[in-house]
């Protein structure tokens, strides 16, 4: 069963300004984690592992597939195109292309190449539930993402955003680029998928704060993941209009 649920929406002016500094995310408060250098060092060949920081797999593409089940586009001969951002060494892609059984192109997302790697020579070898399913992992900057406006319907990241919040000096510039980017990219009726542990007093607030910056009106619901012993939530983030430069 989910956990708790909420929403709330914004229509937030550009007047409106908070500035949101290094953020306390996963239990620890760790400047390293907003550096390449460090992701580079955890995906060494000899160390790389299939991780998932917050919640088992399994019980985060659950959820997802839930949203993706309310889609307007979520019948059985349309092609779900969902964006993995920061995907790292998750199970998450590999659980969805197992059990979503409508046709999906995933995409998986990292800026550092072994964990691309890894997930395309994991994916390479699973079977997907649906036999027209896709996948292409690639390496990539989630503040410049190399897709043309509207491609994707869903865009999952889960945990990325908390890693660049931690960079104390560029943390609003890289939340403001990689937001802005995820709505870029997204389908008129796509939606933002985050995965993260922070509570929702204090995503609601960054997402706001987020929003007026970028001139973004959008609809923000929240489910909380059930896990054994860790809280954390899925936010869903459907943009009432698209980003304005």
């Amino acid at each position: 069963m989910f956990g708790r649920v909420g929403f709330l929406t914004f229509c937030v002016s550009r007047s409106q300004t908070i500035v949101h500094c290094e953020r306390k995310c996963h239990g620890f408060n760790d400047h390293a984690l907003s550096k390449k250098s460090y992701w580079n060092s955890q995906y060494q060949p000899k160390k790389i592992r299939a991780i998932d920081w917050l919640a088992p797999a399994d019980v985060i593409a659950d959820h997802v597939i839930s949203k993706v089940g309310i889609l307007p586009t979520s019948d059985c001969q349309s092609f779900i195109h969902l964006l993995d951002l920061g995907c790292g060494t998750s199970d998450v892609p590999l659980c969805l292309a197992q059990s979503l059984g409508v046709p999906l192109h995933l995409v998986c997302l990292d800026y550092v190449p072994n964990a691309a790697r890894w997930q395309t020579e994991k994916l390479a070898k699973s079977s997907p539930v649906n036999t027209l399913s896709t996948h292409a992992c690639i390496t990539g900057d989630v503040r410049a993402l190399p897709f043309r406006d509207k491609t994707f319907h869903v865009v999952l990241e889960k945990g990325t955003l908390d890693s660049l919040l931690k960079d104390r000096g560029m943390a609003r510039q890289s939340c403001d680029r990689m937001m802005a980017e995820c709505i870029r990219v997204l389908r008129t009726e796509g939606v933002l998928l985050q995965i993260t542990d922070e509570d929702p007093d204090l995503r609601i607030q960054l997402l706001e704060d987020t929003f007026s910056r970028i001139q973004v009106s959008a609809r923000v619901s929240y489910t909380q993941i059930d896990t054994q012993g860790q809280e954390c939530f899925m936010y869903a983030v459907t943009p009432k209009s698209s980003h304005k430069s």
